[in-house]
Order: structure tokens, then sequence, then C-alpha cells
């Protein structure tokens, strides 16, 4: 069953903010004003949940430590590889 949601999600900073949308972007339309992301998708259940879990993960880390690929497979979604790879 797919799901059309419009959800915000509110980040410590803009950095955050632009991590999590080089992956959410992905699945659906999103756009960040700041340190919030205002998210767009029509989507599974279990991808809202990984989406969710994705933005907890990317919250806690510290600007330094942001690994967007790392964290993407610790949410749940397949790791992306490197373009040329």
């Amino acid at each position: 069953m797919v799901y059309r949601l419009r959800k915000s999600f509110q980040f410590r900073n803009s950095c955050q903010a632009n991590a999590f949308l080089d992956i959410a972007n992905i699945y659906g339309k999103g756009r960040a004003f700041g340190s919030v992301v205002i998210y767009e998708a029509s989507l599974e259940f279990i991808v809202w949940r990984k989406l969710l879990n994705l933005a907890k993960i990317v919250s806690e880390c510290t600007v330094r430590d942001i690994d967007i690929y790392k964290m993407t497979s610790e949410a749940g979604f397949k790791p992306f590889r490197e373009a040329g790879l």
C-alpha cells in the first residue's frame, strides 16, 4: 500500500538538512529551508520508516561526521555505490 504524505523534518543545521535531502530526493520531492526540510512523496510504509530512521541518524551526528552513504545503509536502505565503480 502506498501512502502520499507531506512531512517536515527539523535538523540542527542546514548541512544536516541537505545531507538528508541528498538521499530523500531519490524517492520524492523535498526542499530545505535552513534547517527544516519539507518533504512530500508517495511511498510504501516501510520506505517512510526508513526515511524517518535516516532523519534520526542524520540529526544525531555532527557536521564533520556526516557520511551519508554509511547512514543510508544504517537506516535500512541498500548501500549506494559511487559512480564509476
